[in-house]
């Protein structure tokens, strides 16, 4: 499996492969899409599921005859520029693009790449400049570990409403480290499933103030950990912060003191954690109940 995003010159050379799942999930909407050329269409997975590599490819088939548009959510960096200047027939749009003015109908499909990060009003934009009269095939992190509440107006939850719409639900995680997507899952949304595994390749330290967090953390970048994320890609080592603003509900869902530019801390965190491929560490600064839970998480039931 690879990403178009962040490999796109492998993918541009058909350097992939499709699991039966995404075979039978891309049959099934260009089926549909002989039939009417119209339609709602979403397919949800965790990440590392191949979302983003089997709807680049459905535009690869759509795009062999008709001009076709992506949008992408959020920082996907300059890489997709790459796949902007070889594919002609595909037009490369963000998010921040999508005006009243944007002018989809010259374009016999739109698709949206990522679209758990698509706010309600670019959301209502898209629907309204489509009028209706274009497929629109959407790709979405799962987020049912989340908080319903730390979701706030939850984008996927409107997409599930549209008339007619058919969802999908990858489950082959590919991709995706399975320790580190179980211990993220879990770290989330505590739950009374228990592992007897160990979580080797994930650590949690403690800071007792912002000094020694800064010193931990320049000793993680000295060792090869990224901190600072800019864009949605892999991570083969990464180091987060958990200061004082989270905490566990009576839910035993991770939650956050407060929204930050009207996203919540909660969804940023998530989908920073399931960018790291093979290490990831934990830095929790001035807030014992998380760094305790985040230990007991860590320790695996002995079977006996």
């Amino acid at each position: 499996l690879i990403s178009p995003i962040t490999e796109p010159a492998r993918f541009l050379k058909k350097e992939y492969f499709l699991t039966s799942q995404q075979r039978d999930i891309q049959r099934q909407i260009l089926k549909k899409l002989r039939i009417s050329r119209f339609g709602y269409f979403c397919f949800t997975g965790l990440p590392g599921t191949g979302k983003t590599l089997l709807l680049y490819d459905i535009a690869m088939k759509l795009s062999r005859r008709q001009q076709i548009c992506m949008i992408h959510c959020g920082n996907a960096g300059k890489e997709w520029k790459i796949l902007h200047k070889r594919l002609q027939r595909i037009a490369f749009l963000s998010d921040n693009q999508l005006t009243e003015n944007t002018e989809l109908k010259h374009y016999s499909a739109v698709l949206v790449d990522e679209a758990h990060l698509l706010s309600s009003e670019k959301l209502q934009i898209l629907l309204t400049q489509s009028e209706g009269e274009l497929p629109v095939i959407f790709s979405s992190d799962s987020e049912d570990a989340i908080c319903p509440e730390e979701l706030g107006v939850n984008t996927l939850k409107l997409i599930e409403n549209l008339p007619e719409i058919q969802m999908f639900h990858l489950t082959n995680r590919i991709r995706t480290n399975a320790e580190l997507s179980s211990f993220i899952q879990n770290m989330i949304h505590l739950t009374d499933r228990k592992t007897s595994k160990p979580y080797p390749h994930v650590s949690v330290v403690y800071a007792n103030n912002e000094e020694e967090t800064a010193a931990l953390l320049e000793d993680y970048i000295h060792q090869g950990y990224e901190y600072e994320i800019t864009a949605v890609r892999d991570i083969k080592r990464l180091v987060i912060i958990l200061d004082e603003r989270y905490y566990y509900d009576q839910n035993r869902y991770l939650r956050s003191k407060h929204f930050k530019e009207g996203r919540s801390d909660v969804r940023n965190l998530f989908h920073w954690l399931n960018q790291a491929k093979e290490e990831l560490s934990i830095i929790v600064r001035e807030n014992t109940y998380v760094y305790e839970t985040l230990l007991t998480l860590l320790q695996p039931d002995t079977v006996r």
